[in-house]
């Protein structure tokens, strides 16, 4: 959605007004919104949801010509997220991440993975590798001291995981 006053930037306050029995809805860019912001918030990020952060980042660095769609960052997140819930893994190799990857586009998306995938601009291992360390700039997921964008190069070949028939 955008920010109503500029037309320009995705609105990240979302600002309800109750007036007796009237409710008004409004939704600005962090820009814009500004001057809406209680003055008693100390800093913006107390109004800005964790969800519509990540997607306001992800937005901003894909504007920077990564390449990679944000259902492709989605798509890694969630699948690092879901390895840190089975409780199997804490501390996730590039290998292991690799290989969750490669499990859950399949199981998701069956014999369209491949193409899934390269629709989000996901060609390779090596692709994958860029996304979790944009998040990992971004603040939004850890990295080991170990942990290296060349531990996802020749992972596997997607050719071979991803049948398309």
């Amino acid at each position: 959605m955008l920010c109503e006053e500029c037309n320009q930037r995705e609105a990240m306050i979302h600002i309800t007004k109750v007036a007796g029995d009237v409710t008004t809805n409004n939704h600005y860019c962090s820009e814009c919104g500004q001057k809406y912001v209680p003055t008693d918030c100390v800093n913006l990020e107390e109004v800005i949801t964790k969800q519509q952060k990540v997607k306001y980042l992800l937005t901003e660095k894909l504007r920077r010509d990564t390449g990679y769609s944000v259902a492709a960052f989605e798509f890694v997140q969630e699948a690092v997220s879901g390895a840190h819930r089975s409780g199997e893994m804490q501390n996730i190799s590039a290998r292991e991440l690799l290989e969750v990857l490669r499990v859950l586009a399949a199981a998701l998306y069956g014999k369209s993975a491949k193409s899934v995938l390269a629709g989000w601009g996901i060609h390779r291992t090596e692709d994958f590798g860029e996304i979790v360390f944009t998040l990992i700039d971004f603040g939004l997921l850890n990295k080991r001291e170990e942990d290296r964008r060349e531990d996802f190069a020749n992972g596997y070949n997607f050719d071979e995981v991803f049948p398309e028939n």
